[in-house]
């Protein structure tokens, strides 16, 4: 019914823990750098797995048909996650993937049609074949270091809605995005890429939206017409208000997003230009009373800008101590 593995173990075999249909937790030790083909195949009571930092490789069909597993977190040493590895994972809600991983295998998390959310990393290069097909996902952010995507990768993905697509892919495979039914809107943010036969679903009412300035791009797009994406930087989080004392120092930062590289200009009382740069922070050393009022931050994109609620600054005389 559960299973400690120590830290003395380095390696997890084929077949280890096969058909063990009364195991219902896994404790992995850190010194585990693989675990081998069909693993944990059909270990149909495990709920929840963590898979150590030290883990390199997860073999082909390790967690497939693991119907009952709901969560996975994924190790930032994993460089690949091998063909069909949670196949059939059918009560899979989320998946944290680890930012080693350069490779999503061929059907890895296909058919996990509760999976609702996961966080492709940076540092993947290739999304392969029917690799989420059959997922409950509604949206998608695909990262700018991923080059190709796979045949039918997200195909019968019914619910998805949107899906971002990065600047670095060239290649989108045959069906890669076919019967996602609910799918409004494709952005990408790179040129063009090249198609394998028919990438989308074009019974559906979704629109392709590409960025002013990228090439290759027609009054249609893999079936799908397109759309100038004029998009301003979004704000997620304004400048706090703080207090500080005379020749201290401190920080104002903002959290905006866009498509596109962002400026930020910071104000004092709306009219009085403290900096401009390409640094979503303030630094402020050597604090004057002169100092205190309301900071602003203007980002600003080719597209646009937008300014940032205003954050009070108080600068107090010195505390003695």
């Amino acid at each position: 019914t559960s299973v400690t593995i120590p830290n003395s173990v380095t390696n997890i075999g084929n077949y280890a823990f096969e058909d063990c249909g009364s195991l219902t937790s896994v404790k992995i030790g850190n010194s585990v750098t693989l675990i081998g083909y069909e693993a944990f195949y059909s270990c149909s009571n495990l709920t929840s797995v963590t898979i150590p930092d030290s883990v390199t490789s997860i073999g082909s069909a390790a967690f497939c048909n693991c119907i009952r597993l709901t969560s996975v977190s994924i190790g930032n040493s994993v460089t690949s996650i091998d063909y069909e590895a949670f196949y059939n994972c059918t009560s899979l809600t989320s998946v944290m993937i680890g930012n080693g991983v350069t490779n999503i295998g061929y059907q890895a998390f296909c058919n996990c049609t509760r999976l609702t959310s996961v966080t492709i990393p940076s540092s993947v290069t290739s999304i392969e074949d029917w690799a989420f097909c059959a997922c409950s996902l509604t949206n998608v952010t695909i990262p700018n270091g991923v080059t190709s995507i796979g045949n039918s990768a997200f195909y019968g993905c019914s619910s998805l809605t949107s899906v971002t697509i990065g600047n670095c892919v060239t290649n989108i495979g045959y069906q890669a995005f076919y019967y996602c039914s609910s799918l409004t809107g494709v952005y990408f943010k790179g040129n063009a890429p090249s198609v394998s036969g028919s990438p989308f679903f074009t019974a559906n009412n979704a629109t392709i939206y590409y960025l002013p300035g990228t090439t290759g791009w027609g009054s249609t797009f893999g079936g799908l017409p397109t759309a100038l994406w004029i998009q301003v930087p979004a704000i997620q989080s304004s400048p706090q208000t703080q207090t500080a004392e005379a020749t201290s120092a401190v920080g104002l930062w903002v959290h905006a997003s866009s498509p596109l590289g962002l400026c930020y200009f910071w104000y004092l009382n709306s009219t009085n230009l403290i900096s401009c740069s390409t640094n979503c922070e303030l630094h402020l050393t050597n604090l004057q009373m002169s100092q205190s009022g309301a900071y602003t931050v203007v980002v600003s994109n080719a597209l646009g800008a937008v300014t940032s609620a205003p954050a009070m600054l108080n600068v107090i005389p010195p505390v003695e101590h």
